[in-house]
């Protein structure tokens, strides 16, 4: 990709600041501050709509080169409570396999995985420990298309569904 970035923080009040890393490969890139109304650009859609908001951030910049890792990563405390809880998520597998893929795992002090939700060489979600899963999905997951999926876990229960 020429261009793509990411921001330090999901959510900003105002007032306060938030920080932007960008991976450019051209020399100089513009940037600007915009309300996004619509982003498709589908012609059977109401189209693309944005609204230019004036801030500190509008101008040129020098490009740079760096090396983005995409997916995203979450550090959550194991057990992730002492009472049930489940966590949900949206996932569109790009590649499953050839090995188990973690999507959500909880680690111990060593950072050996304790439990966690997985994608399995050949799309399958799983749930479960290091080990065996404890819970299989019936079929795999479509790729290049996004799934939502839930975990719920009772340790009072030893429950895991």
């Amino acid at each position: 990709m020429e261009l793509t970035g990411y921001t330090d923080r999901w959510t900003v009040h105002p007032g306060e600041t938030i920080a932007f890393h960008v991976h450019c490969t051209a020399p100089r890139y513009e940037a600007a501050l915009v309300r996004l109304i619509h982003g498709d650009t589908n012609p059977l859609g109401p189209g693309f709509k944005e609204v230019a908001v004036e801030s500190p951030l509008d101008g040129t910049y020098d490009g740079e080169a760096r090396t983005i890792r995409k997916g995203s990563c979450a550090v959550l405390p194991c057990p992730p409570s002492d009472g049930p809880v489940t966590l949900e998520l949206w996932l569109r597998p790009t590649l499953p396999g050839p090995e188990r893929q973690g999507i959500a795992v909880w680690t111990d002090a060593a950072g050996a995985p304790v439990l966690g939700l997985f994608l399995a060489p050949d799309g399958t979600v799983e749930a479960g420990g290091a080990g065996a899963p404890a819970v299989r999905a019936p079929r795999p997951l479509a790729v290049d298309r996004w799934h939502r999926l839930a975990l719920a876990i009772d340790p009072g229960a030893g429950s895991l569904a």
